[in-house]
């Protein structure tokens, strides 16, 4: 939200997520937790995280969530088109 109180939306990635990773989700499990479990790793929420992990590093945690954030800052840039439809 800016100061004059618009607000911008984006989104990180979306893409699936393994069954037996969703069976310990549901199970009550955080995803980092339930990658390490699943996947042999150690702590991966605080290095490649989910998104590195399943595309080999192509796209990374910062990369993942940079983009989002740049689409909800883009108010910022645009601030005379305001009232364009969000689809």
């Amino acid at each position: 939200m800016d100061r004059q109180g618009r607000t911008g939306m984006g989104s990180s990635i979306r893409m699936p997520i393994p069954v037996e990773l969703m069976k310990l989700i549901h199970e009550g499990i955080e995803l980092g937790h339930a990658l390490d479990i699943a996947y042999g790793t150690k702590n991966i929420k605080q290095g490649r995280g989910f998104f590195g992990l399943m595309t080999n590093d192509t796209i990374t945690r910062t990369t993942g969530y940079r983009d989002g954030l740049i689409v909800a800052l883009g108010h910022v840039r645009h601030v005379h088109q305001l009232d364009l439809a969000v689809v």
